[in-house]
């Protein structure tokens, strides 16, 4: 058994330093081998972060974004503490902006309420990118403590900060009057940012009421803010989408 656990954790250290290879069909293959092992590889590849370069930690860092986590074994705390904690390593050592937001990412699908501490004290952030993937971190963790850190980013200046602040609040009642306002005055914003980013935060959160607003706006003048409005509509294509055509129903 304990020379199988070496192997297999040989196996996922040689597939991350394949990452940066010229061949992209090695590194095609050495990243369908590392979504296999999904939590494992995670566990791997902090506990041998020293091991990689920047560029096989980027990649690896974004495979491991996109592994699923089972919501039964996320609750199983003493297999995900010593992960949780080499996050918590990564994210108070590493100076690397873009690395940050993935350890973020990754503490919110693998955090808990003891977690929250550690990524609330990123919200203070002068780097919005931090801000903004620290409260979607807090938003997967959920809970009133959450809510509670989160309500005054609804005034951030940042888009994203305020999109992802509103996705994470969207669960409470109490407070969708309130979003709503926001979003209203995100899509009036001289800035095509802060319209965008609404329709990002409805197409997250794919609420009934988003979709007129949606429909009438795919034909927005402006590409970026027309490619959002697109994209929102298409995740609401299962509850909102033509059985026959494939076509969103008005």
């Amino acid at each position: 058994m304990m020379k199988k656990t070496v192997d297999v954790t040989k196996e996922i250290i040689d597939n991350i330093k394949k990452l940066d290879l010229e061949c992209e069909a090695e590194q095609s293959k050495a990243c369908l081998k590392l979504e296999k092992y999904g939590v494992r590889f995670i566990d791997t590849l902090l506990e041998n972060y020293h091991s990689f370069n920047a560029r096989q930690i980027m990649i690896a860092g974004k495979i491991a974004v996109n592994i699923k986590i089972d919501g039964d074994s996320k609750k199983d705390s003493k297999y995900f503490i010593p992960i949780i904690n080499n996050l918590i390593i990564r994210l108070k050592n590493d100076d690397d902006k873009m690395q940050m937001t993935i350890w973020l990412t990754l503490l919110g699908k693998l955090g808990n309420v003891h977690t929250i501490p550690v990524i609330a004290g990123l919200l203070m952030s002068e780097d919005k990118r931090i801000r903004a993937n620290a409260v979607e971190a807090l938003g997967k963790i959920g809970g009133d403590k959450v809510k509670e850190l989160l309500v005054p980013y609804l005034k951030d200046s940042s888009n994203r900060v305020k999109a992802n602040t509103a996705i994470a609040l969207w669960e409470f009642n109490e407070l969708r009057s309130k979003i709503r306002k926001v979003f209203d005055d995100m899509i009036k914003d001289r800035d095509k940012w802060m319209k965008a980013s609404a329709f990002y935060a409805f197409g997250e959160i794919k609420a009934d009421e988003f979709v007129q607003i949606l429909l009438n706006s795919i034909d927005d003048s402006d590409e970026d803010v027309c490619r959002n409005a697109f994209l929102a509509l298409v995740s609401y294509a299962e509850q909102y989408g033509d059985e026959e055509t494939g076509e969103l129903k008005k």
